[in-house]
This record gives C-alpha cells, structure tokens and sequence, in this order.
C-alpha cells in the first residue's frame, strides 16, 4: 500500500512544462493591470521631478524665459518613455 502512495505522489508532482504553463495561466489581467498602473505612476513621478526641478531652477536663477523647466521637462519625459520601451515585452 506504501508504494501505492509513493507513485501517487510522484504523478502529482507538476513536471517542468506543467508548471511553466501554471504560471502563465496565473498570470492573467489583473497583474498586467498592476504592472502598467506602476508603470504609469512611475512615469508621472519621473516627469513631474523634472517639471518641478526645472521650476524651481527657473526660479533660483531667476529667468524670463523658462529654460530649465522645457529642457528638464523633455529630459524627464524621453527618460520615462525610454524606461517604458525598455519594460515591454521582447514578443
């Protein structure tokens, strides 16, 4: 009876292939929701640190035409996009 149980629990052993295939069903809509929300908080973060530095630059300088605000303003948002192409898939 012992080995009966033994192979039992051999064959419920998911094999390499059954469980890659576990992880991408399990992957499903809810964690791509997640993943691209942080993505997109992550960018308006990036993007609003150099809108914001740019300001405050602008201001301590004390400049009629906002330079650093435009330059760090585009800085910031080809960075983040940058970040974002290199975070999608290969596929």
């Amino acid at each position: 009876m012992e080995k009966k149980i033994r192979k039992k629990d051999r064959s419920l052993k998911p094999s390499p292939d059954q469980s890659e295939a576990g992880k991408l069903k399990d992957a499903g809509t809810g964690s791509t929701f997640l993943r691209f929300t942080g993505v997109g908080f992550e960018m308006l973060a990036t993007i609003g640190v150099g809108v914001a530095a740019g300001y405050y630059a602008d201001k301590y300088f004390q400049l009629q035409f906002p330079v650093f605000l435009l330059s760090l303003s585009f800085i910031s948002l080809f960075g983040s996009l940058y970040l974002l192409y290199k975070r999608l898939p290969k596929e």
